[in-house]
């Protein structure tokens, strides 16, 4: 099926689940719930060959680059270097830290960078995977289960470790993550909670197993990109409930534009629009 932006003079690269396209919002921003397995769509309108570098999490992996004949529309649902699918995986942080919000500021960012062919003839594959992936997943557990982080102003003597039962004693939450507590330096039963402000934030990770099958070429590309399309993929949890500017509307089903919000049904095939 002929795709809206196929009328673009530029490469597109278009987000789609199961298929169907998500939703642009203002600041290129895109809503993916955990575990979504997503694929991106690209068309070269152009009467030349390119090739297209993926970067996730804004990380550049050495996978070569994706490579689009004239006219070309493809849907990629893997990694160029190894067949996996591509997944979008959910964690939390705490919002409160500046540190953790810093670190997390990559997650969820994808580029696509448009290379034209270099008017050579070179024996320079461009499908070389140079790259590795190393797991670095933590596995975490409620802090309640051993023992209390604690925190003293002044004298350490007070509050240097909280085991669970003298939380029970003192009738204070147990196993319960995120709250922790502080004692002053004056008492041991002043107790005050530290609440954190746990948010979700999202990364391009490995998925699941893909029978998408990818052949090796021959080309040599210009090293500066003519164009670039980029993307912040972040948790449903994020999007802004009021305020919200989404760029453009399309119909489920068929993909035409929906120009106007009153519109019950899709004037093209006749879904009823949400």
């Amino acid at each position: 099926m002929a795709h809206y932006r196929m009328t673009d003079k530029l490469p597109s690269a278009i987000i789609t689940v199961n298929g169907n396209e998500k939703k642009i919002y203002e600041g290129n921003q895109i809503f993916l719930q955990n575990g979504d397995n997503f694929e991106i769509r690209f068309f070269n309108p152009l009467q030349e060959k390119i090739g297209v570098e993926l970067l996730f999490n804004s990380q550049k992996k050495n996978d070569g680059l994706l490579v689009l004949r004239p006219g070309e529309d493809i849907i990629l649902d893997r990694f160029l270097g190894e067949k996996k699918k591509m997944k979008f995986d959910i964690y939390t942080i705490d919002g409160g830290n500046s540190a953790a919000v810093k670190a997390a500021e990559m997650n969820g960012l994808v580029e696509f960078k448009f290379y034209k062919e270099k008017n050579v003839w070179t024996n320079t594959s461009t499908w070389t995977n140079t790259s590795t992936w190393t797991n670095t997943s933590t596995w975490t557990t409620d802090i309640y289960s051993k023992q209390v982080d604690t925190m003293c102003s002044d004298n350490i003597d007070y509050c240097s470790y909280t085991p669970e039962s003298t939380l029970k004693s003192k009738g204070l939450p147990h196993y319960t993550n995120p709250v922790r507590y502080f004692c002053s330096s004056t008492a041991t039963d002043q107790w005050a909670p530290i609440t954190e402000n746990k948010v979700e934030t999202g990364r391009i990770e490995k998925g699941p197993e893909s029978s998408q099958e990818i052949k090796t070429v021959d080309a040599e590309f210009e090293t500066n990109a003519f164009h670039t399309i980029t993307y912040q993929m972040k948790p449903n949890s994020a999007k802004p409930t009021t305020n919200i500017t989404e760029i453009r509307n399309y119909c489920d089903q068929c993909q035409y534009r929906i120009r106007k919000k009153n519109w019950l049904y899709c004037p093209k095939c006749g879904n009823k629009l949400d």
